[in-house]
């Protein structure tokens, strides 16, 4: 591209045109498409599931990971809020980590929550919300990174049942 700058000496005024090369700013673009189509991958293909939500929760784009999580078809959950699918217990607490990320008060929270799969049982997940960097003009965007947890979560609950259960083991009487 060009550019015209004036110079303006106490002699007489001057004109200074600069040039760049075009192919320097399609290498750029090429670049630039790379990397996004490098990203779309690894969104699309990742192993975890993730959504992309706008400043209001609104879920943008899902990858299938996130439908399998809950046994949803890809393309069912675009453009629903996410908050429409979260247990109510855990929709105040996800409410709060989505105010921190859009005021900049924190750009990466996790918190485990759990959603409503397809038959409306519900399904513990820990969830990564990390905020993206988009222009000023633009509303906020974050990505969330959402892992089943549902066994984990068995494994905690067996775990505090078990010293009740036996705790008659572990009396005086029995040693």
């Amino acid at each position: 591209y060009y550019r015209l700058t004036s110079i303006d000496t106490s002699e007489k005024r001057r004109t200074l045109v600069v040039a760049r090369e075009l192919e320097t700013a399609s290498h750029a673009r090429s670049v630039l498409a790379d990397g996004n189509v490098k990203l779309q991958r690894v969104f699309e293909d990742s192993e975890i599931g993730m959504v992309l939500l706008g400043p209001d929760a609104t879920i943008h784009e899902t990858n299938k990971a996130f439908s399998s999580i809950l046994g949803y078809r890809d393309d069912t959950l675009d453009v629903i809020n996410l908050l429409t699918i979260l247990h109510p217990d855990d929709t105040e607490l996800v409410q709060e980590m989505l105010a921190a990320w859009q005021t900049g008060e924190r750009f990466v929270s996790q918190i485990e929550a759990r959603f409503f799969d397809t038959d409306g049982r519900p399904i513990w997940t820990l969830m990564t919300v990390s905020a993206i960097s988009t222009s000023s003009s633009e509303a906020p965007v974050a990505v969330a990174q959402i892992q089943d947890i549902a066994d984990q979560q068995l494994t905690v609950q067996a775990l505090r049942i078990s010293p009740v259960s036996y705790t008659h083991l572990t009396l005086p009487t029995n040693r």
